[in-house]
Order: C-alpha cells, then sequence, then structure tokens
C-alpha cells in the first residue's frame, strides 16, 4: 500500500486525466453535430476519417 500522499496525488492523476477524456469526447460530440447540422452523413465523415488518416501516415512516412 503506498503512502497517504502517493494515493492522493495518484487519484488527482487519474480525476485530470478523466476531466480532459470528458472535455475532449464532449467536444468531438460537438463536432459531429456540426457536420451532422451541415448535411453531411456518416459516409461521408467515414470517407474523411479515412482520407485523413491516409494523409497523416504519409506525413509520418515522409518525416522518417
Amino acid at each position: 500500500m503506498g503512502r497517504p500522499d502517493d494515493d492522493i496525488r495518484d487519484h488527482r492523476h487519474r480525476h485530470d486525466f478523466q476531466k480532459e477524456e470528458e472535455e475532449e469526447l464532449d467536444e468531438l460530440e460537438d463536432q459531429y453535430d456540426d457536420l451532422i447540422s451541415a448535411g453531411v452523413d456518416n459516409n461521408q465523415m467515414a470517407s474523411t476519417a479515412e482520407a485523413t488518416r491516409a494523409f497523416r501516415a504519409a506525413q509520418e512516412q515522409e518525416q522518417e
């Protein structure tokens, strides 16, 4: 069992991480809602996401 201050530090770290994850999820949900409101359908989003992943992979290969 860890020291009490280590346990508190671990708890705060987990709490901060969870808070960051929730904020990122909220932001992604807002972006999704904006895209749906703009008339973008799920197929368009999927193809855009696929193109974005391919583009980023190509950029990473160029940097190596």
